[in-house]
This record gives structure tokens, C-alpha cells and sequence, in this order.
């Protein structure tokens, strides 16, 4: 396996991932990545930015990450409490794996990229959220070590769970 920055190349591949997603969680009864989230353009702007990565097998998309070092105006209020006051802290979003590949840990792979990319900057810890109803991501987060911190709330009002994994542990 790969993993490697994203390339405005590799939309076309990783767009249906985004969908499969999407229709995942619908059947879940999960009210997250709907009404055509992420929107094609958002994804491109992503790549643009830099901060778009996948995961190959066999040059063949399995599985997408945004890693940022950018912060999240979002992070800024929390019910709850963050672990760390790290200023500088990685947020993970849009993480998506293949449907034939899901159950293989592969979300894992991903954190532990982004952990990597997190000691080679020197940043201490990562960040993310999702949604209550998104226990699949809840499970696979809580394996790899993040823990529950509180509720952040989107820029739309909607409630998300909110993970921090400090890297000094």
C-alpha cells in the first residue's frame, strides 16, 4: 500500500467513495455527508490546498483523508474539553474507505499517516469529529487511541463528536 498526496488526477477515483459514504450512512439512518456532501468542488479545493491524501493499493484508491495543520475555527468552542492546549494540532476530515475494503482497518492506516506527518512537523496532537450516529468511524477513532472530548458544533449548528489524540502518551 500507498499513501501520497492527492492530485486533481485523482478525483475521478475518489469521488465515488465520497458517494458510496454518503449512501452508507443514509442506510444508517445517519444524517451526515448528505445532500451531496462533499461537493465535488469542495474536494478540489482540498487537493488545491494541499491537504488532500490517499491511501493505493495496487494504484487504486482505497481510501482519502484531508490532514490539516491549518487549525478549525470550529475546535474553538467545545462543551467539554480538549485534552491538550496545544495551539498547533492536526484536524483529520473526509475520511472515506472503499466499501470492499471497509473492516480492514484501513482508517487506522490513515491516523497512524497522519500521526507520522504529525512528529516529522513536530505537532503533539490530532483532531476530528463526526457524528453521533457514525459509530463505525466512533469505533475505529476510539481503537486507534482518540479519546471523546466533548461536542463542537458545525458552522450550520449541527452537533459533532468531538476526538483528541495527544501524541506524548
Amino acid at each position: 500500500m500507498n499513501f501520497r498526496l492527492a492530485t486533481k488526477d485523482d478525483i475521478p477515483q475518489m469521488m465515488p467513495l465520497f458517494e458510496a459514504a454518503s449512501l452508507g450512512l443514509r442506510n444508517m439512518g445517519v444524517n451526515q455527508w448528505q445532500n451531496g456532501y462533499p461537493q465535488r468542488t469542495l474536494i478540489e479545493s482540498d487537493v488545491e490546498s494541499g491537504v488532500s491524501f490517499v491511501l493505493l493499493d495496487e494504484g487504486e484508491i482505497i481510501g482519502t483523508a484531508v490532514i490539516s495543520f491549518g487549525g478549525e475555527p470550529t475546535y474553538d468552542h467545545i462543551e467539554g474539553a480538549w485534552l491538550t492546549t496545544e495551539a498547533e494540532f492536526v484536524v483529520i476530515h473526509r475520511l472515506t474507505i472503499r466499501p470492499d475494503r471497509r473492516g480492514a482497518r484501513l482508517a487506522e492506516r490513515l491516523f497512524a499517516e497522519a500521526e507520522r506527518m504529525c512528529r516529522e512537523h513536530g505537532v503533539r496532537t490530532m483532531r476530528l469529529d463526526t457524528h453521533e450516529g457514525n459509530l463505525p468511524m466512533q469505533r475505529a477513532v476510539e481503537r486507534y487511541g482518540f479519546r471523546r472530548c466533548g461536542v463542537i458544533y458545525l458552522d450550520n449548528g449541527d452537533p459533532r463528536l468531538a476526538y483528541e489524540k495527544p501524541l506524548d502518551e
